[in-house]
């Protein structure tokens, strides 16, 4: 699970994330496959910004996330290498998979992903291959 120590440093990378953020729950899907290893990120206009790691289900859980309208990233290229080692993660019964997601959703301000942040929602991002 080496992948899980390169997740957890960039993680970090936000660097403006705010001590106002919200926590928000969410779930992230290529068409209608889940997206269980990866980064989602979220960048105000002005700069705020939060990540979490995708998990089972393709669930994540951010912490501080900025609130109001962001633009969203999902980040899988990190991984890209791993596609040939068929990786598979086991955490319990589940096992994950590696979905490579285009690069096109890596950057948060270019992938045309948005949502507006508020607390308690939950949301769903569904990726186009």
């Amino acid at each position: 699970m080496w992948w899980s120590l390169v997740l957890a440093s960039l993680t970090g990378c936000g660097g403006n994330a705010t001590s106002n953020g919200v926590t928000v729950n969410g779930k992230v899907y290529l068409g209608d496959k889940p997206v269980e290893a990866g980064l989602v990120t979220f960048v105000t206009d002005d700069g705020r910004s939060a990540s979490a790691q995708l998990g089972p289900g393709g669930q994540f859980t951010m912490t501080n996330a900025p609130t109001g309208k962001v633009y969203i990233g999902v980040n899988t290229q990190m991984l890209r290498g791993q596609q040939l080692l068929h990786l598979k993660q086991s955490k319990g019964k589940e096992n994950l998979e590696y979905i490579d997601v285009p690069a096109r959703y890596a950057d948060p301000k270019t992938s045309g992903l948005t949502e507006v942040v508020e607390a308690g929602k939950t949301i769903e991002i569904r990726l186009r291959p």
